[in-house]
């Protein structure tokens, strides 16, 4: 009897391009190497521990020059990759737990060359943002010599043989990808380098659309508009609407004639998307953000509430996540919040957690609103009774907002809360004990730091000497830290140098509001004198904000008449002027302060709402029901009695 040969077991090869990965690289690995059957990578001249950590794992690491181009550093790659199958992952990506076995059965597959991958791009600050982008990209393919990448930046997987995408399929498996998250795309400087590869191309290839689109998204990321729009127009025009990137190309259209002010235009645009791609929300989303920039908050509701009826798209158009769930709720409490509607904001707040209870974003939000309104020790009760209080970021989260609002005994308490030594931790112990006047634990607090936050801690025990009068001390410290705009505004109090304002002016403001938290006004006039006497228009706008934080209303006034006087056009400075003016009963320079701002922005609600009030408050109401009429011909669904109150 003749037993037919049992078929042999496809192999994969698990492929990187690395350069300084080391935070990254172990959590790439770790999540695939036991479905690997070897892990090939390419470094192209890492400093720090990446190659090491990479041959920890067995992996067979090739030594490349980078040639600023990333298909190449791929496809070398590719070229060492022994297995049937390569899986291809960047160092700063994972496959996610549970699709992680669903990948080896993908390989017995005849009919394909690649699969498609869901990809998660978190942006923003950090993870808890909730600023997500989705998209579908070949990551698992056949190692059959015919596909390899092109382009040399936002590199895309071809069969160069045959000219065309690899035959695929959709993999149902999702990668999360770290990469566009803020620290990161600012410590590999992205942005920058990426404007650089992408324009260099282009100068060879003008005509590519899918590159200037990809130089538009970076423009706007690094808020050139005009620019960006340059590029989108090349990118959009007799765009095929039924790529997967069209919507994405279509987004940043929208964002950009938006962020120019362009509103008809942005949403002239969406209208027609919306009537296009009828299941996907990001459309209904992106009008109700041109309507909350637009202050029209009501009529923002009602679009993320369609949003929320519509739920999350399904299908494989590039898309931003959550605008059919979470993000659009959340922009429902964010529009009650601005309406004054604080019950209804909490309420929508912490519906949101329960969906997603890692969005921080909105956990800072809906605490700040206690930690503004309520007592500390209600906020403590609702703290212990609804959250989870193992979490160490939630309490290290309360302990920030109290340290903001200047009540550091509370703040004390959160801190007290966490057993576990972190980075970071003994920096917010430190400052704590400063705002307590505990300056000896102060500083063996900010001692004991370690990791990336033992620079800012150095910084604090700078402020710690100086306000000690230890000058020497402060030498010695300031000496081992390197250069920084805080440095360089720590030398001039102490007299070393005289660093330029436009050097330490972000530095400058951020002390000066410190120091009111500390309660050290003796300092805080000294370093208030160093640059006061050089403030732009700006500079007395950022210094009134400053003084309204802290209720310094007399104060706050003074820096905004001299703002004023500067001729800004800040219609926000002329707003808060007229209110002033209008509460001491000064009604004709609460009118001709409300006219500048009118005059600044005929489009901003604010400045009809602050009219009307006015007129109201002195008995004009048929001056205020034309004001009324007027923004209805603007904004057909605004009531200002409504808006006032009144």
């Amino acid at each position: 009897m003749v037993v037919a040969s049992q078929k042999k077991k496809a192999t994969l090869s698990l492929c990187l391009i690395t350069k300084d990965e080391e935070r990254n690289i172990t959590r790439c690995i770790n999540s695939v190497k036991d479905i690997v059957d070897e892990i090939v990578v390419v470094d192209t001249g890492s400093k720090d521990k990446t190659v090491e950590i990479a041959k920890s794992f067995g992996a067979k690491v090739i030594h490349a020059k980078w040639e600023e181009d990333f298909s190449k550093a791929r496809n070398i790659a590719i070229e060492n990759a022994t297995c049937d199958w390569i899986l291809f992952l960047d160092a700063d990506e994972e496959i996610k737990r549970e699709d992680v076995d669903k990948i080896r059965p993908l390989l017995n597959d005849e009919t394909v060359e690649a699969y498609l991958f869901k990809f998660v791009n978190y942006a923003g600050a950090n993870l808890g943002s909730g600023l997500t982008e989705v998209h579908y990209n070949y990551r698992l393919f056949r190692n059959n010599g015919k596909l390899r990448y092109i382009y040399p930046v936002h590199e895309n997987l071809r069969n160069v043989e045959e000219n065309r995408p690899p035959i695929a399929k959709n993999a149902e498996v999702t990668i999360l990808h770290y990469g566009y998250l803020s620290e990161i795309r600012v410590e590999k400087n992205k942005t920058e380098r990426y404007i650089k590869l992408i324009s260099k191309y282009l100068k060879d290839h003008p005509d590519d659309k899918f590159q200037h689109g990809n130089l538009a998204v970076e423009y706007y990321n690094l808020g050139n508009y005009n620019k960006a729009l340059k590029h989108l127009l090349i990118a959009t025009k007799g765009m095929d609407v039924n790529s997967y990137s069209a919507t994405r190309m279509i987004r940043y259209l929208i964002g950009t004639y938006a962020a120019l002010k362009d509103y008809d235009t942005a949403l002239k645009i969406i209208n027609d998307a919306k009537a296009y791609y009828i299941d996907v929300p990001d459309f209904k989303f992106l009008e109700g953000m041109v309507y909350v920039d637009q202050k029209r908050y009501e009529k923002a509701i009602d679009m993320f509430k369609e949003c929320l009826l519509m739920g999350e798209y399904k299908g494989m158009f590039i898309t931003m996540g959550g605008t059919g769930s979470y993000r659009a709720r959340y922009m429902i409490a964010f529009c009650n919040e601005r309406l004054n509607r604080l019950n209804d904001a909490v309420r929508e707040y912490i519906e949101v957690l329960k969906e997603n209870p890692n969005y921080q974003e909105v956990f800072i939000r809906l605490f700040d609103l206690f930690v503004k309104n309520e007592k500390p020790e209600d906020v403590y009760k609702f703290f212990i009774k609804y959250v989870d209080t193992k979490s160490p970021i939630n309490h290290v989260i309360l302990s920030k907002l109290y340290i903001n609002a200047g009540i550091f005994e509370f703040s004390k308490q959160y801190l007290d809360n966490i057993n576990l030594d972190i980075e970071g931790l003994n920096t917010l112990r430190g400052i704590v004990c400063m705002g307590l006047k505990d300056y000896k634990n102060a500083v063996k607090h900010f001692d004991m730091e370690y990791g990336k936050a033992r620079q800012e801690a150095n910084y604090y025990k700078v402020l710690y000497y100086i306000i000690l009068n230890d000058i020497d001390k402060v030498k010695e410290i300031l000496w081992e830290i390197s250069d920084s705009s805080d440095k360089k505004l720590y030398m001039t109090i102490i007299g070393e140098i005289k660093a330029k304002f436009d050097e330490v002016r972000d530095s400058y403001f951020n002390l000066l509001d410190l120091l009111i938290k500390l309660q050290e006004f003796d300092l805080y006039n000294k370093v208030l004198g160093l640059y006061v006497n050089r403030f732009t228009r700006e500079d007395y706008e950022k210094y009134a904000q400053l003084m309204i934080k802290y209720g310094l209303e007399d104060l706050a006034i003074e820096a905004y008449i001299k703002a004023a006087d500067l001729n800004t056009q800040n219609p926000e400075v002329y707003r808060y002027l007229a209110e002033r003016a209008l509460g001491q009963g000064m009604y004709d320079e609460a009118l001709s302060l409300a006219a500048n701002a009118f005059n600044i922005d005929r489009m901003d609600i604010d400045n009809y709402a602050l009219i009307y009030k006015i007129y109201k408050t002195i008995g004009n109401h048929e001056e205020a029901e034309e004001i009324d009429r007027m923004i209805k011909e603007i904004y057909p669904e605004i009531s200002l009695k409504d808006r006032t109150g009144l």
